[in-house]
C-alpha cells in the first residue's frame, strides 16, 4: 500500500523582504511564513515549527500504540517537541530535535515510560529525518504550464 501526503508552499519577493505561504494538501491548515518568522520572534509559522508539530504527532500516536501493546491505555498523554537551529559551517542547521512527553496513568512506573517512550521514538517522523529526498525542479514559461 501507498500513501501520498502532500502540501505546499509559495513564495514571492526576496528571501529578506519577501513572504510565503504553507497549505496542507488535506486544507485543514493554511499559513503565512516570512524570513524573520523563521529566524526571528515575528508572527507566522516557519517550517521547522511545523516539523516540530509533525514529530509530536507523530511520536505520541506511536508512543500510544506502544503502550497499548504493553497493556496500558493512558488517560492523557502530551508531547512537546523542540527543534533547535544553529549556526554551522557558515549556515543554519537542525541540530537537534527534543521530545518531552508526559503520561497520566496510575500503573506506569517513571522507568517503565522512559523505556517505551524510547521504543517509540523510532517513529515515521523519526526515521523520515534520513530519508533519500529527490527534487524534480521544473520551469515554466506560460501560465498553462504552472499545473503540477
Amino acid at each position: 500500500m501507498k500513501i501520498i501526503k502532500q502540501a505546499q508552499s509559495t513564495w514571492i519577493k526576496g528571501l529578506k523582504n519577501g513572504m510565503g505561504t504553507i497549505m496542507l494538501g488535506s486544507g485543514s491548515y493554511q499559513g503565512s511564513y516570512t524570513y524573520n518568522s523563521r529566524f526571528y520572534e515575528e508572527g507566522g509559522t516557519n517550517p521547522e515549527e511545523l516539523l516540530a508539530a509533525a514529530h509530536a504527532s507523530c511520536f505520541t500516536m506511536e508512543l500510544v500504540g506502544v503502550l497499548e501493546k504493553h497493556l496500558f491505555l493512558p488517560d492523557f498523554l502530551e508531547t512537546h517537541a523542540y527543534v533547535y537551529m544553529e549556526k554551522f559551517n557558515n549556515q543554519m542547521g537542525i541540530t537537534k530535535i527534543e521530545l518531552v512527553t508526559r503520561v497520566k496513568d496510575e500503573y506506569i512506573g517513571e522507568q517503565e515510560f522512559i523505556k517505551l517512550a524510547e521504543i517509540a521514538k523510532n517513529c515515521i517522523i523519526s526515521r523520515a529525518l534520513s530519508v533519500k529526498i529527490e527534487v524534480k525542479a521544473l520551469v515554466i514559461k506560460q501560465e498553462e504550464e504552472w499545473r503540477l
